[in-house]
């Protein structure tokens, strides 16, 4: 028997080679973990409701038992062709809060251009909804399908230039509000997979490390 003295170092006092080594196993224990997209689709689900839609939602099993509603927000990145973002929810022009955007994201110009004119609709077509879902095996704003209504005060659909026109601006502002959640999480991910968030979590956990940066 013979006992080995190691000597082990937080991750500031390594050198700038071994810190890579701690940074790309860091990373590689991580992949998969999604953590970080959940604050995105939060926010994503509260700006929605401010501009009409109510998200779809389906159960999900818990680790330790049981189940759990997820909105139906569905997304793939970030590097293959396909990847994007999606939703399944109804939307009403009744729904719609309209000015709330401004108060909520008053930075954001396509976000405040997409809540601008889906209010715009809602004003002139009061009874106008849509349910849009998702189609096909990708997860990106043309994986969609939607099913539109605008009716005249009583109940009939109106079938006009105009309101095929309001039609086609709800779908492309909808897909709009898609591409802005993809892009929320792909600037997300870009940040947690940084070296700035990497080195952060890291020194924040207290792991240490032998001087070729190999976990203790």
């Amino acid at each position: 028997m013979r006992t080995i003295e190691v000597n082990l170092y937080q991750f500031n006092e390594l050198s700038d080679s071994a810190k890579e080594v701690v940074r790309n196993w860091y990373r590689e224990a991580g992949r998969g973990d999604n953590f970080f997209a959940e604050y995105v689709i939060d926010d994503a689900i509260e700006l929605g409701k401010l501009m009409g839609f109510d998200f779809k939602t389906r159960g999900v099993k818990l680790h330790g038992g049981g189940m759990r509603e997820k909105p139906c927000i569905y997304w793939s990145g970030f590097s293959s062709q396909g990847d994007g973002a999606c939703f399944e929810a109804s939307w009403s022009a009744k729904a719609v809060q309209t000015g709330k955007i401004k108060e909520n994201a008053p930075t954001d110009k396509l976000l405040g251009c997409v809540a601008l004119e889906l209010e715009r609709i809602a004003l002139i077509f009061p009874t106008a909804t849509f349910t849009v879902s998702h189609q096909g095996r990708y997860y990106h704003k043309n994986s969609t399908d939607f099913d539109i209504s605008i009716t005249d005060n009583e109940g009939q659909q109106i079938d006009t230039l105009q309101t095929a026109a309001a039609a086609l601006d709800l779908i492309a502002n909808t897909k709009d509000f898609m591409g802005w959640i993809y892009r929320q999480l792909e600037r997300a991910y870009d940040y947690e997979q940084s070296n700035e968030a990497v080195d952060e979590n890291i020194v924040a956990n207290g792991y240490e490390f032998t001087i070729d940066g190999k976990r203790a």
